[in-house]
């Protein structure tokens, strides 16, 4: 028997790159090019296990892990879909983060929302040590709240996490693994990660939706699978029923529809029926600004016992689903 999805009705939080590529103010879409890949920190045959606070709400799905920034200890979200690594501006106000360069402005699910590069000298993740880095002070719908009674600092974005050579965000086992020599075990996917001129970084992939390939997005910050645009009808996604409102990482929110995906995969790999959210007037990018179909969430990738980024070889790799 073919799996349906199935939709129930909520509010939805989707990641921090949803619509277009980070933007300078005033630079228009000069930024939105491809830029070198970042050097990646020194390779490490002992792997680095960190605990992951793994939070399941029915099909939503977060994961969060431990930073220290100048000797605070601070809980970040996971979230690939941040081009750039995100910092509360209160935290940032509160260790004295100095200011870099100018404020961009970046499109989230329904508006657009100002931020400023701060810049972190001292910061680690477990014991690794992390690269003195700019990354983004500002205010999201993630950032405040609270998990297991600990206020939420920062999204862990893909500028960081692409550095790290191979990360595996085990679900199951609720750890986060950096590194290491062993082979993960799983299947394989081709993946494309792609760099902008201030600092964003994305991973894409190839899925087939009813056998109609598109470009989407990896993002383990999205509460939701998204579909761009008239993307939902192209790709013949099957309506749920009436439109629900999502939140932008700005807190901004709009009306989107539940569609359900039933028979899809990426790169040959079948992946999980999803009731996912079609924003009929979004134009999804990549922080190139590469047109994209939609953004794979944490709905569907949490339902993989781990998903690992291999960032050295342009690789994401599914382990077994969960039941």
């Amino acid at each position: 028997m073919m799996m349906r999805a199935t939709w129930v009705r909520s509010s939805w939080v989707v990641g921090q790159l949803v619509l277009m590529a980070w933007l300078v103010a005033g630079c228009g879409n000069s930024t939105a090019r491809a830029s070198a890949r970042p050097q990646q920190l020194p390779a490490n045959p002992a792997a680095k296990v960190l605990p992951l606070t793994v939070v399941r709400q029915g099909p939503k799905v977060s994961a969060y892990v431990r930073v220290a920034i100048e000797g605070q200890s601070l809980l970040f979200k996971v979230d690939t879909g941040s081009a750039r690594t995100v910092i509360s501006s209160h935290v940032a106000r509160a260790l004295h983060l100095p200011e870099r360069g100018d404020a961009l402005t970046a499109a989230t699910l329904g508006c657009a929302v100002r931020s400023q590069p701060v810049y972190v000298a001292e910061w680690r993740l477990g014991n690794l040590d992390l690269p003195k880095l700019a990354i983004v002070s500002q205010t999201t719908v993630d950032t405040g709240s609270k998990v297991n009674g600990t206020v939420v600092s920062g999204l862990l974005g893909s500028d960081i996490l692409s550095r790290l050579g191979t990360v595996t965000l085990n679900f199951a086992r609720h750890r986060l693994v950096v590194g290491g020599d062993e082979e993960p075990r799983g299947q394989v996917v081709a993946m494309r990660t792609t760099h902008n001129r201030v600092g964003g970084v994305g991973e894409t992939v190839q899925a087939t939706v009813n056998k109609r390939p598109g470009e989407w997005l990896i993002d383990t910050g999205a509460q939701a699978t998204l579909l761009a645009g008239r993307a939902a009808a192209r790709l013949g996604a099957r309506p749920l029923g009436p439109s629900v409102v999502a939140f932008g990482a700005g807190g901004c929110s709009t009306r989107v529809a539940p569609v359900g995906i039933d028979t899809w995969s990426a790169d040959g790999v079948a992946l999980p029926p999803t009731a996912a959210i079609s924003a009929p007037t979004a134009k999804l990018a990549s922080p190139t600004g590469q047109q994209i179909d939609g953004v794979i969430g944490a709905d569907v990738l949490g339902r993989f016992a781990s998903v690992t980024f291999d960032f050295a070889a342009d690789r994401l790799i599914l382990s077994r689903p969960q039941t």
